[in-house]
Parts: structure tokens; sequence; C-alpha cells
């Protein structure tokens, strides 16, 4: 099963890899770390009188001892957030931090953090603007743990899927129709249901 630990992995190692360390303690202070814990983590006068500063390795175990003392809810909002920073500070970083998600189960969708197992960005992609929101604000829900959300989105969806085939298609007012009504018309309007059972057929 995919975990935010695993999202964490990803983004840890991005900002490892393309952040300077006070960089790197802005975004997880921005994403809610409680930078009190890792202040000691920092330059300090060396016996030569110059700056001594730690590796980034020790700042970000550092950053896994606070992370892992997290409740739940905090680790969600903690990675999400660190992700939404990185992209927003580095657009240049999107890409590995997409590659590194996407082998841990994560995907990067309109800037929001979502399982890989919940949607296919391709098909995703093939829909309008306001049923694709209305998609990823379920997986962004679901993530989250809210199912109930993520079911009222979902529906969302599908009623602005249904409500454009019925006016496309001259089916009548879709409001005065029951949602399973809706979603079979306008499967049948579409000949989704005649093309399944042609080749449930072959």
């Amino acid at each position: 099963m995919t975990t935010l630990n695993d999202a964490w992995g990803a983004i840890r190692a991005c900002l490892e890899s393309s952040f300077y360390f006070h960089g790197i303690k802005k975004i997880v202070g921005l994403a809610g770390l409680d930078t009190t814990r890792i202040a000691h983590i920092d330059e300090k006068p060396a016996a030569d009188g110059s700056s001594k500063r730690p590796t980034k390795g020790v700042l970000m175990s550092g950053i896994d001892q606070v992370y892992a003392e997290m409740d739940e809810d905090k680790r969600r909002r903690f990675v999400v957030i660190a992700a939404e920073e990185i992209v927003k500070q580095r657009p240049d970083v999107q890409p590995q931090l997409e590659e590194y998600l996407s082998r841990l189960g994560w995907q990067w969708l309109d800037d929001t953090l979502v399982p890989v197992n919940l949607f296919d960005a391709a098909d995703l992609a093939e829909l309008p603007a306001e049923p694709r929101a209305e998609l990823i604000k379920a997986a962004q829900r679901f993530r989250d743990g809210d199912l109930s959300g993520a079911i009222s989105a979902a529906c969302a969806a599908v009623d602005t899927v249904t409500s454009s085939i019925y006016r496309d298609a001259g089916l009548g007012d879709p409001g005065r129709a029951s949602f399973q009504e809706r979603c079979n018309c306008s499967l049948e309007a579409r000949e989704v249901i005649s093309e399944t059972q042609k080749q449930g057929s072959l």
C-alpha cells in the first residue's frame, strides 16, 4: 500500500540534491516542521575562527527525526506542502520530483500530490477542465482520509459530465433524473454500453 512515508522519501531526495542548506530549512519550516528542533544544526565557530557548517546529510537526519515524531495528520500536511514549495521555488526540479514520486507510487497532478493507483494521468488529461478538477479534488480528499468528501467530489465530477452529455444529446433536464438514471442514459447516449457488450461477445 502506498503511504505518505514513501512520498517523503522522494521529496527528501529532491531537497537534499537541489537546495542549499538554509533553503532546506526554509522549505521544511514553511511545511510546518518545528525548526527550533533543528536550530542546533547550523554554522558553528571553528577553532581557527572560521565557521563550520554540518553537512546536508546531518541536517536531513535531524529533519527525519522530527518528521518521525509527527502525528499522521501533521505528516500529511508536511509532505504535501513541502512538495508544493519545492515546485514553487524550483520549477526546474519538478520533472525529477515527478520521476522519484512515480517510482514510489505517487504522482503530481495539477499541483496536487495523489497516489498513482487512483488515476491514469493520460486518461485524466483528456477530460474537460471542470470534471478533471473535481476528480483531482476527490483524490486529494481520499489521500487525506476524507472518504465522504472524496465521494462527494467524485459524484460532482460525474454530475458535470452527465449534465454536459444531456445537453449535447438533447436528453432533457438532468436535474429531473436520478443519479443512476442520468449515468445510464449518458452511457447509452455515448454508446458505451453497446460497445462494451460488443467487445464482450468477441
